[in-house]
Parts: C-alpha cells; sequence; structure tokens
C-alpha cells in the first residue's frame, strides 16, 4: 500500500498553531516587566510564533498545488495494482479523470519551477476549468502574501525611519488588516513600520492563514475537487 504524505495539511496545521501560540504571548504581555528578561524571552518567541505561522500559510498554498500534481501522478501509476485503492487520494476516484491525471503527469516538469500563483492558475486552465480572477479576492490578498514572504526571506528592509509615511505595499497590507481600525500588537507600536514590525503578529498571522485558506478552497470549487486538509478544516479557525 502507498502511503502519501499530505504536506499541505502540516502546514495548515502549523500556521494555525503557531498564530494561536502567538496570541498567548500577545495576551500575556500586560503582566511583563519591560526589560525584563521574560519580557525580552516574551518578544523574541512573539516574533518567532508570527514569523512561522505567516510562512506556513504560504507553505501551505506552496505544499497544496504541489500534491494536485503528485498524488495524481502517483494514483495513476498505482491504479493499476490490484490492491489499488482509489478513495485514498483526492484526486482519484471520479473526481479527476484517468486523463486530467495524465495530463498533469505530462506537464509537472514544465510547470514545477514557476511562480506560486502561476501554476494554480495552469492547472485551471489545462483542465478546461474557470481561472481565478486576478484583478480581486481571493487572488490579490494571496499576491500580497507571496509578497510578505518573499520580502521577509529576502530581507533587504534595512533601516526605516520611525513614523514614516507608510510605503506603498504597507498602504495594501493596511487594508487587508482592517484598514484605520488595526491596532499593532503590544510587542511594537504604532510609530514602527507596518512591515515587519507590526504585521507580524496575532492579526497578521490570522490574514496569512485566511487569504491562504481562502484563495485554496477557491481554487478546489473551480476545480470541481475536495482540498485534501478539507476534513480538518473546521478545527483550523482563528477568531
Amino acid at each position: 500500500m502507498t502511503l502519501f504524505k499530505w504536506s499541505s495539511i502540516s502546514n495548515a496545521k502549523t500556521a494555525v498553531l503557531m498564530a494561536r501560540r502567538c496570541q498567548e504571548r500577545e495576551q500575556s504581555h500586560p503582566a511583563l516587566v519591560q526589560g525584563s528578561p521574560e519580557a525580552e524571552t516574551a518578544m523574541d518567541e512573539h516574533w518567532a510564533f508570527a514569523s512561522s505561522s505567516i510562512v506556513s500559510s504560504f507553505m501551505f498554498m506552496e505544499a497544496n498545488i504541489n500534491e494536485v500534481f503528485l498524488s495524481a501522478s502517483l494514483a495513476l501509476s498505482d491504479e493499476a495494482r490490484p490492491n489499488f485503492i482509489g478513495r485514498g487520494f483526492p484526486y482519484v476516484d471520479g473526481l479527476l479523470s484517468h486523463d486530467d491525471r495524465g495530463k498533469l503527469e505530462d506537464t509537472w516538469d514544465l510547470v514545477e519551477g514557476a511562480g506560486l500563483l502561476d501554476k494554480y492558475q495552469f492547472v485551471l486552465a489545462l483542465l478546461g476549468k474557470r481561472r481565478m480572477d486576478k484583478s480581486c479576492a481571493p487572488y490579490q490578498p494571496a499576491s500580497a502574501l507571496v509578497g510578505v514572504r518573499n520580502k521577509l526571506i529576502h530581507f533587504k528592509e534595512g533601516a526605516h525611519e520611525v513614523g514614516s509615511e507608510l510605503r506603498a505595499f504597507e498602504r495594501q497590507l493596511r487594508s487587508y488588516l482592517g484598514g484605520t481600525s488595526f491596532q499593532p500588537h503590544p510587542f511594537t507600536s504604532a510609530g514602527n513600520p507596518l512591515f515587519p514590525d507590526q504585521l507580524f503578529g496575532y492579526a497578521g498571522c490570522r490574514w496569512a492563514w485566511r487569504t491562504a485558506d481562502a484563495f485554496a478552497q477557491e481554487f478546489h470549487k473551480q476545480l470541481g475537487v475536495e482540498a485534501p486538509y478539507q476534513p480538518f478544516r473546521s478545527a483550523l479557525t482563528l477568531a
């Protein structure tokens, strides 16, 4: 029997778990003595939880689309086995046809290195489905999340003047975070830059996960198959 590791599920759970840990640190902030070792540790943990959560939301999106190709290819090779159990794969047993699985297997090498959102659009186009509208949600917020991940991983921010005007990409992010009603988390201040200081808190984690989830839900709706993480989705909520 072939077992398939669904990294998208693990990444989704990590994104939510780390977000909740981040929220716990924010809730404990009033009891901390500024400058104490405990306060410094809490601040470090807060950043670790927030950055892990936001990056895991991106990793979820990456794994989710790659698994469409990989699981379909694996099912295609395994379906001839006498003990093949099609229901063990979300993209088998009538959910995607044999021919569609073949198309995915044949094109994986061509798109493996493509941009994340481009992969999603490619799959929909390849299988004759309607592609997502790039001009609105859920595509636009997902694009912003990809940008946040890239700016974090390939960090080039350097110094930023306290109290300066929001940069263009920060204005976009702030609109997703609630606009003028957005309040910075207690480990930073309103004078600090939105990215990365203010964004990397529970509110930012919640936005990142909801963005990734909404994008994946729309994709699977267009594709006509249930997402692998769907059975766990009710537990993957952030208030």
